[in-house]
């Protein structure tokens, strides 16, 4: 392993990682997957990694940041907006992904951002289900409000649908009681009197 302390720069698309390490000036490209994340845990255990930083893109980051971070890694995700404002500030007007990546490299060796707190797994489920939930309830809202103006044709479709999306929410209501149960912060607020529907909210 490579005893210099090494900062990395992770540019995120939907389908790439672009990775650049600083200041050994190494530089990787994997497919933004399990399997290519997984793949980039072992090039980077050769180096002692002082820190990881990666910029926020509506989620595509959350596989590779948790991985990481779950590998005892220092991670940090920040805003894309500070990303640009440093590239400016030290000149590096060009863009490409792998440039990109660099410049989140130097800008966790020049200002050491503070590492991002991760939710546990499963509270990254509760929320992914909490907020489908939320999706299915503004459509059965939407569907209700059909019904009264449907045309006779297609009324049947709609209440079908109604008990359709009825059904899903019960059954992500299940999931979500179950998981919630495993979960302290999730079970104490439910121990403590907030109403299921209050905490789903």
């Amino acid at each position: 392993m490579s005893s210099t302390a090494q900062w990395v720069g992770i540019d995120v698309s939907k389908t790439t990682l672009d990775i650049a390490l600083r200041p050994s000036q190494e530089q990787l490209q994997v497919p933004n997957t399990e399997s290519g994340v997984a793949s980039l845990c072992k090039p980077l255990s050769a180096f002692s990694i002082q820190q990881v930083v990666i910029e926020a893109t509506g989620g595509l980051e959350q596989l590779v940041a948790f991985a990481l971070h779950q590998r005892g890694m220092t991670v940090s995700v920040i805003n894309p907006r500070q990303g640009r404002d440093f590239a400016k500030a030290t000149g590096r007007l060009a863009k490409t992904d792998a440039i990109d990546a660099q410049v989140l490299a130097h800008f966790g060796e020049a200002l050491r951002p503070a590492a991002t707190v991760f939710a546990s797994q499963i509270e990254q489920e509760l929320q992914a289900l909490v907020s489908r939930r939320r999706q299915l309830v503004e459509m059965l809202s939407m569907e209700k409000n059909r019904r009264c103006t449907a045309q006779v044709n297609v009324s049947d479709d709609v209440e079908e649908h109604i008990e359709w999306l009825k059904e899903r929410i019960k059954q992500l209501d299940q999931k979500i009681k179950t998981l919630s149960q495993s979960q302290a912060e999730w079970k104490a607020k439910l121990d403590f009197g907030l109403t299921f529907q209050e905490l789903v909210q």
